[in-house]
């Protein structure tokens, strides 16, 4: 999926944010800015996804400001908020009629824990909102015939903290009678999950987690790493997380059955779909993207 050009308001004023927080000299904080869009400028935007856009960004951000995590206390801050939640989370899906349709609608409200497109938020409210909300684009009888027989899953994540309700899905899916890869981010971008966030919140407690090899706030499968190209050749259906991974995972052709999981946040993109901005989604990749 394409960037827009309003995609470049939304991208700078994250950016602005950032350096807001990150560096207090006024100064600086403009020669940065500066840097920022001369090379957004020189960019041909609807060539490019969002996601591939931030990484360029993200890049000149890193490099200008010294360090590579711009959000590492954001991240453990909403692994540390989510894990709080987590038990009252388990118990709507314990007590849930319909525990596969629980879990996926959990697993999606975690998608709002997203310092990189939202300021706020509040965890507990999210999620005993979002687990009573119908979905907007609803697949889920396609996915429920395809988890019908044992299938070999690779699950693609997306947020830190957001990662916490993952594990609610993932336990199930493992109890369920499949086999589950997790994959997180290989380099910071964002608040996405990195290896080290699958440790603290214990989802390496329950599942293999390998690395993706992108450094992009999405999955750009031509960075994979070789465990992850070995994970999505071997696997019969593929679970993708969030509106990054469904922006450039749209781009591509699979021979196995993937499944997006998301919110999507974004006016320009929910406009398209014709639905509200964040609304639960549950899109089958052939019934939205074949033609």
């Amino acid at each position: 999926m394409k960037a827009f050009l309003e995609c470049i308001p939304c991208i700078t004023s994250q950016i602005i944010r950032i350096l807001n927080k990150q560096e207090p000299d006024k100064g600086k904080r403009q020669i940065i800015l500066s840097k920022i869009l001369t090379h957004l400028s020189g960019e041909d935007i609807t060539a490019h996804s969002a996601p591939s856009l931030t990484q360029g960004v993200h890049q000149i951000l890193k490099e200008s400001l010294g360090f590579r995590d711009l959000y590492i206390e954001d991240k453990a801050f909403c692994n540390r908020e989510a894990m709080l939640h987590f038990d009252a989370a388990t118990l709507l899906f314990e007590q849930s009629s319909d525990k596969l349709e629980t879990a996926i609608k959990l697993a999606i409200a975690g998608n709002l824990i997203d310092y990189g497109a939202l300021s706020h938020f509040d965890v507990a409210h999210v999620i005993d909102d979002y687990v009573h909300r119908p979905f907007s684009i609803n697949h889920v009888k396609s996915f429920r015939k395809a988890l019908s027989k044992p299938q070999n899953i690779l699950y693609i994540c997306d947020n830190a903290g957001e990662i916490v309700f993952d594990k609610i899905l993932v336990h199930h899916l493992i109890t369920d009678g499949h086999q589950v890869t997790v994959a997180v981010k290989s380099a910071p971008i964002l608040n996405d999950a990195l290896y080290v966030d699958a440790v603290k919140v214990g989802m390496t407690d329950i599942v293999t987690v390998i690395p993706s090899g992108s450094s992009t706030a999405g999955t750009l499968l031509s960075q994979s790493t070789p465990a992850f190209a070995q994970a999505l050749n071997q696997a019969s259906l593929i679970i993708s997380k969030g509106q990054g991974n469904f922006e450039t995972l749209s781009e591509e052709h699979f021979d196995q059955p993937l499944y997006y999981l998301l919110l999507s946040k974004c006016p320009h993109i929910s406009k398209g779909l014709n639905i509200e901005t964040f609304s639960l989604m549950l899109v089958e990749h052939e019934a939205m993207f074949s033609n």
